[in-house]
């Protein structure tokens, strides 16, 4: 097959907000300036939800990705995936963390081998998250049952496991280069014992620089240290903290806030604020059982009660777009300044795939400011491209072609316009 290279380029952007110690005409209100259902306001977007909300629409693919590329990944006894793997990839390196294992690819699909061993011996991880450092060529997997960090370079090298990051549960974790530190954001342990104390710090994030030193600690402001869940006695666990990377920075939205922030400066900058004031009780553990103790899973009266309930949260973000989603999905054209809310008529909401029509797609990722990431297992692809014709689409062919259902899944890449 012939290789497929993704060139990513850095991508600089200079925020006007970003320096400290600003002077007193520095820290003037922008003016408010109208946009569709949106607004700016002393340097921070604000969102309506509710008003674009009442007005959604269909948004193709075409309207904001110029083309598609697919990458089958090779299948091996040795590295057999699911649909639900978490995807990094640099240059021409894909990293694939499924189940308990991490598996390196390149950009053409072919498997070049498992980082580390799966297990609980010596030298030995369950991988529940990782993250990647491209300056250094380094990986940053985490073990959460020895709350532990084991370090690789690319060729799969272990190079040390003796960094930690604390005792609470990790849910997602970056690499910062220009702090040379881990930056992760923890689950919450919801214990609902009477008689055991909830011991959770609720952080909404963690900084922990490669010396092993805690560098920040940034605590949430809306749970308290001790709940009790009415009709339940045991534990819960809820990732408390949505964290990604945007042009090299590090955003951050804690669960049930409304507001999307930037990290730096060991602070929390406001970016993004979601208007969605029709639905925006106090997280409660009421909320909880409402939702998850008394809905069958994935049940339309689940759902419409997370409409009502939950906030919104910004997935992901690039150059050009920003992607807020959970039951409903809106998308935000920082070039056009307008929100538009996707057409909820079917279930299943995405952006209508026009270009090929095999899936149609929302991102899972966004890889350097450029490119839409979504996987796809070989099954559901197999299924869709026999629903259209392949006639001039070669490529779809062969991938077709050398593809059995039990096969590791396609990511598909679309390229954001600028």
């Amino acid at each position: 097959m012939k290789k497929i290279s993704i060139v990513f380029l850095p991508i600089c952007l200079m925020l006007l907000c970003a320096c400290g110690g600003a002077s007193s005409s520095d820290k003037k209100s922008v003016k408010e300036k109208a946009y569709k259902y949106a607004s700016m306001k002393d340097g921070v977007l604000h969102l309506d939800l509710k008003e674009a909300r009442k007005h959604q629409q269909e948004v193709k693919l075409s309207d904001i990705c110029d083309s598609l590329i697919y990458i089958p990944l090779e299948t091996k006894k040795e590295c057999l995936l699911g649909k639900n793997a978490s995807i990094r990839i640099d240059g021409d390196d894909v990293f694939c963390r499924y189940s308990r294992g991490l598996y390196h690819f390149n950009t053409d699909g072919t498997f070049i081998g498992q980082i580390g061993k799966i297990g609980r011996g010596p030298g030995e991880f369950i991988c529940t998250c990782f993250c990647i450092n491209r300056r250094d060529k380094r990986i940053y997997i985490y073990a959460n049952y020895k709350h532990r960090i084991f370090e690789y370079d690319y060729n799969g090298k272990l190079l040390s496991n003796d960094f930690t990051l604390g005792d609470n549960i990790v849910a997602r974790m970056l690499f910062s280069e220009k702090s040379n530190s881990i930056i992760n954001s923890s689950s919450y342990i919801l214990k609902t014992f009477e008689d055991v104390k909830n011991t959770s710090d609720y952080n909404i994030l963690n900084e922990k620089s490669l010396n092993s030193k805690i560098c920040n600690t940034i605590k949430s402001k809306y749970y308290p240290k001790e709940y009790e869940l009415r009709k339940a006695n045991g534990l819960a666990i809820m990732h408390g903290s949505s964290i990604f990377k945007h042009n090299g920075k590090i955003r951050v939205q804690e669960i049930a806030s409304d507001t999307l922030f930037e990290y730096r400066k060991k602070a929390l900058h406001p970016v993004v604020i979601l208007n969605n004031k029709e639905f925006k009780p106090k997280f409660t553990y009421d909320v909880y059982d409402e939702v998850y103790g008394k809905t069958k899973w994935n049940s339309e009266e689940r759902r419409e009660l997370r409409r009502k309930l939950l906030y919104s949260s910004i997935r992901e973000e690039s150059s050009r777009y920003i992607f807020v989603g959970d039951s409903e999905k809106y998308l935000y054209d920082k070039k056009e300044r307008e929100l538009v809310c996707l057409d909820a008529s079917s279930e299943d909401i995405k952006i209508k795939n026009d270009i090929d029509g095999v899936i149609d797609m929302w991102p899972v990722k966004i890889i350097d400011g450029k490119y839409m990431l979504c996987v796809i297992d070989a099954s559901t692809f197999l299924e869709n491209t026999s629903q259209i014709s392949l006639d001039n689409k070669e490529n779809l062919k062969e991938i077709v072609s050398n593809m059995k259902e039990e096969s590791n899944p396609i990511l598909m890449l679309a390229r954001l316009k600028k």
